[in-house]
């Protein structure tokens, strides 16, 4: 009688781990997206604080972040690039948009 139930099982458990593997990397895709949309907005709200090249190269890297958002480990690559593209780019100044550089 514990056959039976036993054979259910297994298949049971298989496609429980099966789910576990493919919700973690959607989660994961979905963070760095969230990333991609965090930087994104930063970028457009504050351009003043960041050259137009700093803002280009950043920009770049975040469509290729996109691109990449199915492999997040390439995906959270391509942000770090663009947080360092935007960094090397920061005006120099109190980030005030009246403040000459």
């Amino acid at each position: 009688m514990t056959k039976p139930r036993l054979a259910i099982g297994l298949p049971l458990v298989a496609i429980v781990a099966g789910l576990l593997f493919l919700v973690e990397p959607a989660s994961a895709a979905r963070q760095c997206q969230d990333d991609v949309d965090e930087l994104r907005h930063d970028i457009k709200h504050n351009e003043y604080k960041y050259t137009r090249d700093a803002r280009e190269k950043a920009l770049q890297a975040l469509r290729d972040a996109e691109l990449h958002r199915i492999n997040p480990a390439q995906c959270y690559e391509d942000v770090a690039k663009a947080r360092v593209a935007l960094a090397g780019g920061r005006k120099v100044g109190n980030g005030n948009k009246d403040h000459e550089n």
